[in-house]
């Protein structure tokens, strides 16, 4: 039966995408031609690879940077899988932080005059897991690419993960250390080696929130304002501060300016 080809420059017009891209995915393992000629080497699809292309194409456009594909590659196989659930959480991560952003303007609009409580209140929480990696204390969101840098690494390290992703912010050597985290869901306490790496430049982390009650807050302000942070006049924090902060609203509004509008939990630093 004769099989219907389509030449590699027929499926980057027919699906709106570059031969360069084509010739990378090629390279990399992901989407491999059905036949390549062996005098001109050119490359030759089948119509039944079109839906793959689409997906791959739809991944892309979601947010997977082109860099991060070869990570979907082991041991010459295809982890599409693997590719559509990670497209999937950062598609959720990306609509949650559509909907506080909407929701922070709504409040903004119907609030006259733009000065929003800070109450303190009880909250339970769960024993919880979180694989963390290093935030610049400067850098706004969105964090799509420390966010799946995340993804991946949990997933192959056999992770499922929860949305959100959450902030934390850490007393280290007497400064503030701002920490992206995704929650992992684990019947038990995972080996920090095996999830994190041994490699010693490896800087992804793994906290540890024991069950147990908090205190929540809501903030508007700078971080080194937040009620309780005494700070030195360098706005160091000072060295008896007694609690770390895990910022569940994510990234959601801070602006510029560095004001923060954000629920914080107070998470005593002995017990990370």
């Amino acid at each position: 039966m004769k099989i219907n080809y389509l030449s590699i420059g027929k499926v980057a017009r027919q699906k709106n995408i570059s031969i360069k891209a084509l010739r990378y995915y090629d390279k990399i393992g992901i989407l491999v031609p059905a036949y390549i000629n062996p005098r001109t080497n050119y490359r030759y699809y089948t119509p039944d690879q079109l839906p793959l292309l689409d997906a791959i194409s739809l991944c892309v456009e979601l947010g997977i940077p082109l860099k991060t594909l070869p990570s979907y590659v082991a041991n010459g196989l295809f982890d599409f899988t693997g590719l559509l659930e990670d497209t999937r959480l950062l598609a959720k991560e990306k609509i949650h932080s559509i909907r506080l952003t909407l929701k922070a303007l709504e409040e903004t609009a119907g609030t006259p005059d733009l000065c929003i409580p800070s109450p303190r209140s009880r909250i339970f929480l769960s024993q919880e897991f979180l694989l963390a990696l290093p935030l610049d204390p400067d850098s706004l969101p969105p964090h799509d690419g420390l966010i799946l840098r995340l993804f991946i690494q949990a997933r192959q390290k056999g992770f499922s993960v929860e949305n959100p992703s959450c902030t934390l912010y850490r007393l280290e050597n007497q400064s503030w250390k701002k920490y992206l985290a995704v929650r992992l869901l684990l019947p038990h306490e995972p080996d920090t080696d095996a999830a994190v790496g041994k490699a010693p430049d490896s800087d992804f982390r793994i906290f540890k929130i024991p069950e147990g009650n908090y205190i929540r807050r809501l903030h508007t302000g700078r971080l080194r304002e937040i009620p309780g942070c005494d700070a030195d006049p360098s706005g160091q924090p000072s060295p008896d501060t007694a609690f770390s902060l895990l910022e569940r609203a994510a990234g959601s509004c801070e602006n510029t300016d560095g004001q923060h509008t954000c629920e914080l939990i107070e998470l005593p630093t002995q017990r990370l």
